[in-house]
């Protein structure tokens, strides 16, 4: 779903889809935005992440607004996408309800009560996210 507020970006050598070719080059991670552990990174480092409640994940939110299996998050021809697996609360991307949708950087992101931003970055960057201040 990309707008005027995200890009792809994809590195030069990387357009047939090779993950370890992808990652050389980039650094890829959603940072939680909300609540008391606002700031905190989860590395997008395989081609595959699930994301849930239950201990089996590989990022594990411990929250009853997250389902046990709530997305994953999949490496495919050059970009991730996020994969809602009938979640209770849903996965939204810069606001709209998705089941299968391709990421970009800048992207927010919400899954059940926690909003996240996709921050992909060459690597040896200086992140530039600014988290917002809560109320």
């Amino acid at each position: 779903m990309p707008n005027q507020q995200t890009r792809r970006l994809t590195p030069a050598g990387a357009h047939d889809g090779s993950f370890d070719l992808y990652m050389r080059h980039w650094n890829v991670c959603l940072v939680l935005l909300s609540g008391e552990a606002a700031g905190s990174e989860y590395r997008l480092d395989r081609p595959v992440v699930k994301v849930g409640r239950s201990l089996d994940n590989d990022i594990r939110i411990d929250d009853s607004s997250i389902s046990k299996r709530h997305a994953t998050f999949e490496f495919e021809d050059g970009a991730f996408r996020v994969v809602d697996h009938d979640s209770t609360n849903g996965t939204h991307l810069n606001q709209d309800p998705v089941r299968v949708a391709e990421m970009a950087h800048g992207d927010h992101l919400r899954m059940g009560e926690h909003a996240f931003r996709l921050v992909v970055e060459k690597r040896d960057a200086t992140p530039t996210i600014e988290i917002p201040k809560s109320d």
